[in-house]
Protein backbone atom coordinates (compact mmCIF):
# COMPACT_ATOMS: atom_id res chain seq x y z
CA UNK A 1 0.00 0.00 0.00
CA UNK A 2 3.29 2.55 1.16
CA UNK A 3 4.16 1.47 -2.55
CA UNK A 4 1.46 2.25 -4.42
CA UNK A 5 1.30 6.08 -2.40
CA UNK A 6 4.71 6.43 -3.33
CA UNK A 7 4.41 5.33 -6.74
CA UNK A 8 1.40 7.99 -7.16
CA UNK A 9 3.85 11.08 -5.40
CA UNK A 10 6.32 10.30 -7.80
CA UNK A 11 3.67 10.65 -10.71
CA UNK A 12 2.15 13.56 -9.62
CA UNK A 13 5.43 14.75 -8.93
CA UNK A 14 6.65 13.76 -12.71
CA UNK A 15 3.60 15.53 -13.97
CA UNK A 16 4.08 18.41 -12.56
CA UNK A 17 8.17 18.76 -13.81
CA UNK A 18 6.77 17.90 -17.36
CA UNK A 19 4.47 20.96 -16.93
CA UNK A 20 7.02 23.32 -16.13
CA UNK A 21 8.57 24.66 -19.16
CA UNK A 22 11.73 27.06 -20.19
CA UNK A 23 10.02 30.55 -22.04
CA UNK A 24 12.48 31.71 -24.45
CA UNK A 25 12.74 34.49 -26.75
CA UNK A 26 15.13 37.91 -27.66
CA UNK A 27 14.74 41.21 -27.89
CA UNK A 28 14.86 43.42 -31.14
CA UNK A 29 16.19 46.85 -30.84
CA UNK A 30 18.58 47.20 -33.43
CA UNK A 31 22.49 47.31 -34.70
CA UNK A 32 24.39 49.03 -31.98
CA UNK A 33 22.10 49.06 -28.83
CA UNK A 34 23.78 48.19 -26.06
CA UNK A 35 21.33 48.78 -23.06
CA UNK A 36 19.68 45.11 -21.36
CA UNK A 37 16.14 45.13 -21.73
CA UNK A 38 14.48 44.32 -18.31
CA UNK A 39 11.43 41.05 -18.84
CA UNK A 40 9.05 40.34 -16.56
CA UNK A 41 5.73 37.94 -16.00
CA UNK A 42 2.92 38.76 -14.19
CA UNK A 43 4.29 42.23 -12.64
CA UNK A 44 7.20 40.53 -11.29
CA UNK A 45 7.15 37.08 -10.24
CA UNK A 46 9.84 36.03 -12.37
CA UNK A 47 12.36 38.64 -13.32
CA UNK A 48 15.37 38.40 -16.38
CA UNK A 49 17.37 40.48 -18.43
CA UNK A 50 18.06 40.32 -22.25
CA UNK A 51 21.71 38.86 -22.75
CA UNK A 52 24.43 40.42 -24.84
CA UNK A 53 23.03 39.24 -28.52
CA UNK A 54 19.00 40.32 -26.94
CA UNK A 55 17.97 36.61 -26.23
CA UNK A 56 16.59 35.93 -22.85
CA UNK A 57 14.77 32.71 -21.05
CA UNK A 58 12.12 32.46 -18.25
CA UNK A 59 13.49 28.63 -16.50
CA UNK A 60 11.06 26.62 -15.26
CA UNK A 61 7.71 28.29 -16.09
CA UNK A 62 4.33 25.96 -14.52
CA UNK A 63 1.37 25.92 -16.75
CA UNK A 64 -0.86 28.86 -16.89
CA UNK A 65 -1.09 32.37 -18.48
CA UNK A 66 0.75 34.96 -17.85
CA UNK A 67 1.45 38.54 -19.08
CA UNK A 68 4.86 39.59 -20.25
CA UNK A 69 6.44 43.03 -20.17
CA UNK A 70 9.52 44.47 -21.35
CA UNK A 71 10.95 47.87 -20.05
CA UNK A 72 14.15 49.74 -21.95
CA UNK A 73 14.71 53.53 -20.78
CA UNK A 74 14.79 54.38 -24.70
CA UNK A 75 11.78 52.06 -25.96
CA UNK A 76 7.95 51.10 -25.61
CA UNK A 77 7.29 47.52 -26.51
CA UNK A 78 3.26 46.10 -26.93
CA UNK A 79 2.41 43.68 -23.82
CA UNK A 80 2.44 40.29 -24.52
CA UNK A 81 0.19 37.22 -22.91
CA UNK A 82 1.55 33.79 -22.88
CA UNK A 83 -0.60 30.89 -22.72
CA UNK A 84 1.96 27.07 -21.39
CA UNK A 85 -0.27 24.31 -21.86
CA UNK A 86 -0.34 20.91 -19.59
CA UNK A 87 1.65 19.44 -23.12
CA UNK A 88 4.56 22.24 -22.62
CA UNK A 89 3.63 24.04 -25.99
CA UNK A 90 3.64 27.95 -25.51
CA UNK A 91 1.25 30.42 -27.65
CA UNK A 92 1.56 33.88 -27.47
CA UNK A 93 -0.71 37.15 -28.03
CA UNK A 94 0.81 40.70 -28.40
CA UNK A 95 -0.79 44.03 -27.57
CA UNK A 96 0.36 47.70 -28.20
CA UNK A 97 -2.09 48.98 -25.40
CA UNK A 98 -5.15 47.76 -23.38
CA UNK A 99 -8.17 47.47 -25.75
CA UNK A 100 -5.68 47.15 -29.14
CA UNK A 101 -6.29 44.45 -31.63
CA UNK A 102 -4.11 41.52 -30.40
CA UNK A 103 -1.46 39.86 -32.99
CA UNK A 104 -0.53 36.29 -33.22
CA UNK A 105 3.24 36.51 -31.75
CA UNK A 106 5.43 33.28 -32.88
CA UNK A 107 7.50 31.31 -30.36
CA UNK A 108 10.29 31.50 -29.62
CA UNK A 109 9.44 34.97 -28.77
CA UNK A 110 10.67 38.02 -31.02
CA UNK A 111 9.59 41.22 -29.31
CA UNK A 112 10.18 44.66 -31.08
CA UNK A 113 9.07 47.90 -29.84
CA UNK A 114 6.62 50.06 -30.84
CA UNK A 115 7.10 53.93 -29.71
CA UNK A 116 9.32 55.94 -27.69
CA UNK A 117 8.88 56.76 -24.12
CA UNK A 118 8.40 60.66 -23.59
CA UNK A 119 9.22 61.80 -20.44
CA UNK A 120 8.33 65.30 -20.55
CA UNK A 121 5.07 67.39 -21.12
CA UNK A 122 4.85 70.29 -23.59
CA UNK A 123 4.45 73.57 -21.59
CA UNK A 124 1.37 74.75 -22.83
CA UNK A 125 1.76 78.07 -25.52
CA UNK A 126 0.48 81.31 -24.49
CA UNK A 127 -2.18 82.54 -26.66
CA UNK A 128 -4.51 85.77 -27.24
CA UNK A 129 -7.41 83.60 -25.81
CA UNK A 130 -6.36 82.61 -23.12
CA UNK A 131 -4.80 86.22 -22.47
CA UNK A 132 -8.03 88.10 -23.22
CA UNK A 133 -9.85 85.62 -20.80
CA UNK A 134 -7.97 86.40 -17.87
CA UNK A 135 -9.98 88.41 -15.66
CA UNK A 136 -7.40 90.69 -14.26
CA UNK A 137 -6.02 92.07 -18.49
CA UNK A 138 -10.04 92.30 -18.58
CA UNK A 139 -9.74 94.62 -15.54
CA UNK A 140 -6.80 96.78 -17.14
CA UNK A 141 -8.38 96.98 -20.46
CA UNK A 142 -11.78 98.33 -18.73
CA UNK A 143 -9.63 100.89 -16.37
CA UNK A 144 -7.57 101.88 -19.73
CA UNK A 145 -10.98 103.04 -21.72
CA UNK A 146 -12.04 104.93 -18.73
CA UNK A 147 -8.91 106.82 -18.42
CA UNK A 148 -9.46 107.68 -21.99
CA UNK A 149 -12.35 108.73 -21.46
CA UNK A 150 -11.78 110.62 -18.55
CA UNK A 151 -8.77 112.44 -20.37
CA UNK A 152 -11.23 113.29 -23.42
CA UNK A 153 -13.50 114.65 -20.79
CA UNK A 154 -11.73 116.36 -18.60
CA UNK A 155 -10.98 119.58 -20.08
CA UNK A 156 -14.82 120.46 -20.76
CA UNK A 157 -15.42 119.68 -16.64
CA UNK A 158 -16.30 122.21 -14.16
CA UNK A 159 -13.78 122.47 -11.09
CA UNK A 160 -16.98 120.84 -9.01
CA UNK A 161 -17.13 118.30 -11.55
CA UNK A 162 -13.40 117.30 -11.29
CA UNK A 163 -13.39 117.38 -7.62
CA UNK A 164 -16.50 115.07 -7.06
CA UNK A 165 -14.51 112.49 -9.62
CA UNK A 166 -11.40 112.90 -7.51
CA UNK A 167 -13.42 112.09 -4.63
CA UNK A 168 -14.97 108.92 -6.51
CA UNK A 169 -11.47 107.56 -7.47
CA UNK A 170 -10.09 107.71 -3.61
CA UNK A 171 -13.31 105.95 -2.20
CA UNK A 172 -12.27 103.47 -5.28
CA UNK A 173 -8.71 103.08 -4.02
CA UNK A 174 -7.45 105.05 -6.19
CA UNK A 175 -5.03 108.64 -5.76
CA UNK A 176 -4.64 111.11 -7.47
CA UNK A 177 -6.10 112.55 -10.90
CA UNK A 178 -8.41 110.87 -13.18
CA UNK A 179 -6.21 110.56 -15.88
CA UNK A 180 -3.03 108.93 -13.16
CA UNK A 181 -2.82 106.23 -15.66
CA UNK A 182 0.18 105.19 -13.55
CA UNK A 183 -1.04 105.16 -10.50
CA UNK A 184 -4.13 103.46 -11.56
CA UNK A 185 -2.25 100.82 -12.87
CA UNK A 186 0.07 100.36 -10.03
CA UNK A 187 -2.98 99.98 -7.70
CA UNK A 188 -4.98 97.40 -10.22
CA UNK A 189 -1.46 95.15 -9.89
CA UNK A 190 -0.66 95.34 -6.63
CA UNK A 191 -3.96 95.32 -5.22
CA UNK A 192 -7.06 92.28 -6.73
CA UNK A 193 -9.11 93.25 -4.07
CA UNK A 194 -9.30 96.64 -5.06
CA UNK A 195 -9.50 95.89 -8.90
CA UNK A 196 -12.40 93.94 -8.16
CA UNK A 197 -13.76 96.66 -6.36
CA UNK A 198 -13.56 99.00 -8.87
CA UNK A 199 -14.88 96.39 -11.98
CA UNK A 200 -18.27 96.43 -9.85
CA UNK A 201 -18.32 99.80 -9.40
CA UNK A 202 -17.71 100.82 -12.62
Amino acid sequence: MRGCSLLAVLALAAAGARAAVDVSGAVRLGVGASTPTALRLDGGWKETWTRADGSFTFFNVPEGVYLLEASHPQHVFPTTKIRISADGSVKALSYAFPGAERQIVAYPLRLSPVAQPNYFVQKPQPSLISMLSNPQVLIMGFMLVATFFMQSNSSSQSKEQKEEMRQQMKEMGFAGNPGDLQGMMSKLMGGGAAAADSDDEG
